[in-house]
């Protein structure tokens, strides 16, 4: 799909919602998305986002990488961390370590540092 297409996939489709004018989140959501994962990409500046997830705020987006599983919202290192299990099926059945103490909290810290920072990583550049 290209960025700014709204998508014609089944309503069921994991949706990651990020930011399309970085390069490195383009990057990044492109890898999430890629193979067989049915995952659609939804830049948050595309028109119609908003309307389409009323429950998401530019803020928000703009803070982090949203993921969409049916009902439920997913953000930050969670969203990366489902998305990656829902790319990888072989992967998802360790999905349960990502409960151990320490490893979540661990996991949202690493990725707000990038977060904040991905402009100034490699390929970060708009």
């Amino acid at each position: 799909m290209k960025r700014g297409d709204k998508p014609n996939a089944p309503h069921d489709a994991p949706i990651v919602i990020y930011d399309g004018q970085c390069s490195f989140c383009v990057r990044q959501a492109n890898r999430l998305a890629g193979g067989r994962s049915g995952i659609v990409l939804r830049s948050f500046h595309d028109e119609g986002v908003f309307d389409d997830y009323p429950g998401l705020t530019r803020q928000s987006c703009a803070a982090e990488i949203k993921l969409i599983v049916g009902q439920r919202t997913y953000g930050g290192a969670d969203a990366v961390v489902r998305a990656f299990a829902i790319r990888h099926p072989a992967i998802a059945r360790f999905l349960p370590l990502y409960d151990v103490p320490g490893i979540r909290s661990a996991a949202r810290a690493i990725y707000r540092w990038i977060a904040r920072n991905r402009h100034r990583l490699p390929g970060g550049g708009s």
